[in-house]
């Protein structure tokens, strides 16, 4: 005869839902890592330069990041030369 108590029930249920809440920890680590750029061009931060980036971390870079007239010059020089079917980031420079 087989029988189900309470406290197996609960402690099934306690289980389940530490098994949900790891899953969900490892997401989160998993999308931190994805965006994490050093990580991603395996560069330290002296040794990763623009002309390591994408597309669309160039663009986000330029969004978020863009701190002098000066870096904007010199970056805008880069893009041109590295994406030149890509006006999106002059554009995004100016």
């Amino acid at each position: 005869m087989f029988r189900f108590s309470a406290v197996a029930q609960k402690l099934d249920a306690a289980k389940q839902a530490a098994l949900n809440v790891e899953r969900y920890e490892a997401g989160i680590v998993e999308k931190y890592l994805a965006t994490d750029l050093y990580r991603s061009k395996d560069k330290s931060r002296t040794q990763i330069s623009f002309n390591d980036l994408s597309l669309s971390e160039n663009l986000n870079y330029i969004k978020f990041n863009l701190k002098s007239s000066h870096e904007a010059f010199s970056i805008y020089d880069i893009t041109k030369q590295k994406f030149p079917n890509f006006p999106e980031i002059p554009a995004a420079i100016i």
